[in-house]
């Protein structure tokens, strides 16, 4: 440990001592050109980093250090590896998810960066925006208060990023995410950020990234992070690149178990007619981190996709004649006990309405039994 300390001395002394001389110096005497190139948030480098000189990430690091959400602590190399992650995620299918958001750095750089408007999907910032919850406040300094407001204040030009309030990982069961193309995990909180990447893993498109901002960082609690993100890679069979800023990164290179149930389930969401039962979520839950072993065919992903199309263009009130068509149906003759029953059992009005709809059929020997209204 001592030894490692006193090399690490040495090298310091070496870049003073010799980085000021001139390079034709440093040729001839053999020593490499040590002229530093970055040197902030933990990061010392000689190598080349142009992206500082970029325009485009020059201004968008500057909406992010408008925010305040830094604290003024600079982290330009941590902030152009998220920006990347969002440049290659924007063109792979799913919304943006952060989980952490304090103040909205991140995002408005992200929004900025990749000019989200035009990419048609949703961005969930997903925070209390309280701060951190009593049981969790001495692991960080930051101040504590309600910053909604100042946070969707950010966001007024851009209708699809959308916050949500709450605690992770208990108010990610509140709404009903689709499929998932960027993941950002930005919170210092060991149980909700192993929490939150386990809740969208099934989620994760083919080709998404996420982004653990605090996977590498080597003190405080930080280094439980790191530990349940390695157990929960281990059960996954996937391995987590280390990055010199303390972020860890993860390409999701696998189909969504649920890929297709997925795209059905924001089918239903998407429709402002439909609102799905609570009990519902927790089933398609318990369906999506299941074994994929007991994940249904495709024969009834492509069913229920069609199911869902249908109430969409055909509306509830014709669920018998369109719906109920894709499952087994038989005829019933009119003086079958279904038929009479559904005589005695519906109002007038109803039986008047199936009668004139089916007109000549009503007097048939057979008439459907989905063409009545019940």
């Amino acid at each position: 440990m001592m030894k490692d300390w006193i090399k690490g001395v040495m090298k310091r002394l070496f870049v003073l001592v010799f980085s000021p001389l001139p390079k034709d110096v440093l040729r001839a005497m053999n020593l490499p050109d040590y002229k530093t190139s970055y040197n902030e948030d933990g990061l010392y480098t000689n190598h080349n980093c142009d992206f500082l000189k970029d325009a485009r990430f020059q201004e968008a690091y500057a909406r992010f250090m408008d925010t305040g959400s830094s604290q003024g602590w600079d982290m330009r190399w941590r902030l152009h590896t998220l920006l990347w992650a969002a440049s290659v995620s924007q063109h792979v299918e799913g919304d943006f998810v952060e989980c952490g958001t304090y103040l909205g750095g991140s995002a408005r750089a992200i929004v900025d960066y990749v000019d989200f408007n035009r990419l048609g999907k949703d961005f969930f910032l997903v925070d209390s925006f309280q701060g951190l919850s009593e049981e969790h406040r001495h692991l960080h300094d930051y101040k504590e208060g309600d910053y909604f407001d100042r946070v969707r204040s950010l966001f007024v030009d851009h209708p699809r990023v959308k916050l949500v309030k709450g605690f992770v990982p208990d108010v990610l069961n509140t709404r009903t995410f689709g499929p998932v193309s960027l993941l950002h995990i930005d919170m210092g909180v060991a149980e909700a950020e192993v929490a939150a990447l386990r809740f969208f893993w099934s989620r994760l498109s083919k080709g998404a990234i996420v982004v653990l901002s605090y996977y590498a960082y080597p003190v405080r609690n930080w280094k439980e992070i790191k530990a349940g993100y390695d157990a929960f890679a281990r059960d996954q069979g996937v391995e987590i690149c280390y990055f010199p800023t303390g972020q860890g990164l993860i390409v999701k290179v696998s189909e969504p178990a649920t890929g297709r149930l997925l795209e059905w389930e924001k089918g239903m969401t998407s429709n402002p007619v439909i609102s799905l039962d609570p009990e519902l979520n927790v089933m398609l839950e318990a369906y999506r981190v299941s074994d994929p072993t007991f994940a249904s065919s495709r024969y009834w992903e492509v069913l229920s996709r069609k199911n869902v199309e249908q109430l969409d263009t055909e509306g509830f009130e014709n669920f018998k004649q369109t719906v109920a068509m894709n499952y087994f149906t038989f005829l019933v003759k009119v003086r079958d006990p279904y038929m009479q029953f559904l005589i005695r059992s519906l109002p007038a009005i109803e039986v008047v309405s199936g009668r004139d709809k089916w007109g000549q059929k009503w007097s048939s020997e057979s008439i459907p039994l989905w063409g009545w209204r019940c």
